[in-house]
């Protein structure tokens, strides 16, 4: 049994202050799809008409394999490549073929895709793992098949579904593929169902936990079924001061070629180019992206119209104390 204390990774960690500013991101968010074939309740993909038709782009192959050349450009390697984003990767029609690309080019230390999971059947599962990518990490929303109608609007054979999950663990021994299951805890109603859960993923996963609802999509509330399991547990961020350093770290790509500084960011606005009109490392080493990271280090965070209302810690890394410094650098 996989021990659910164990981390997904564990990699020795850089104090920010002394490398910064970064001449390569750290991690970058690749999103293939901006369309979801799910309709959670939690989520502003399919339950906001705002910039719809951006917001659900599917990334075309040129302008994805420009996007490679343009990380090539940089002088580093990048950490992660995180081939998701909004919405649900699998439903890009050539989503293994992304990934076996980036794989080819080595163009990342680790690649990563998360999904809902609908999607995966045994043919596409072996694809994924002979695709060389890292880590697939399922996100499960509920543990029964009314939850899943009620939270998702979708209906799921549940049986099938954790077969897939199953198939793919399978499938990925021996590989370098590493298969990740995660739930929110509002998913939960009580602690006989996280014993529940664990007791179903751990056996076909490499890493199985539990994650804390947080305030992640700013702008849109949160769904939090009343009474359920930690439902309280909100919002990691909720210190006034806490700076968020994903700007100095982290890239976020959208599938229509906006180039923000957060995944999360469901209404571009920080968005600080788009890489049709500019490379990645341009914008990287951009005075708009500059502006931005000092606002955040100068503790204005709650000034900034769309940050003020995230309460997502996106860092482990707490940068108050070195701020100043940074911005002297920066």
């Amino acid at each position: 049994m996989v021990n659910r204390d164990r981390l997904e990774y564990a990699n020795a960690r850089e104090k920010l202050s002394m490398v910064v500013p970064l001449d390569t991101p750290y991690v970058l968010f690749l999103d293939p799809c901006g369309a979801c074939n799910f309709k959670c309740r939690f989520c502003p993909c399919n339950n906001s008409d705002f910039k719809k038709e951006e917001r659900h782009a599917i990334m075309g192959m040129e302008l994805f394999h420009k996007i490679l050349d343009d990380i090539e450009e940089f002088p580093g390697k990048i950490k992660v490549i995180n081939l998701y984003g909004f919405g649900e990767p699998l439903l890009h029609p050539q989503y293994v073929e992304m990934a076996e690309e980036i794989k080819r080019r080595n163009l990342c230390r680790e690649l990563r895709c998360t999904t809902n999971g609908f999607l995966l059947t045994p043919e596409l599962n072996r694809r994924l793992v002979q695709s060389g990518i890292d880590m697939v990490r399922i996100s499960v929303e509920a543990l029964t098949e009314k939850d899943y109608k009620d939270i998702c609007g979708v209906d799921i054979d549940l049986e099938k579904f954790i077969g897939n999950i199953e198939d793919l663990y399978q499938a990925s021994r021996k590989t370098n593929t590493n298969v990740s299951v995660k739930t929110l805890n509002v998913a939960l109603a009580a602690d006989k169902d996280a014993n529940r859960f664990y007791d179903m993923f751990e056996p076909i996963s490499d890493y199985t936990y539990i994650q804390d609802t947080t305030q992640a999509w700013s702008e849109f509330e949160a769904y939090v079924p009343e009474g359920n399991y930690e439902a309280g547990n909100i919002g990691d961020m909720k210190d006034e001061d806490k700076i968020c350093s994903f700007a100095l770290t982290n890239m976020a790509v959208h599938s229509n070629g906006s180039v923000g500084v957060c995944p999360q960011d469901w209404k571009f606005a920080t968005e600080y180019g788009n890489v049709l009109n500019s490379s990645l490392k341009e914008l990287w080493n951009s005075e708009k992206l500059k502006g931005f990271r000092i606002a955040h280090l100068s503790g204005n965070r709650r000034k900034i119209p769309y940050c003020k209302g995230c309460d997502v810690c996106v860092s482990n890394d707490d940068v108050r104390d070195c701020a100043s410094k940074i911005i002297q650098k920066l």
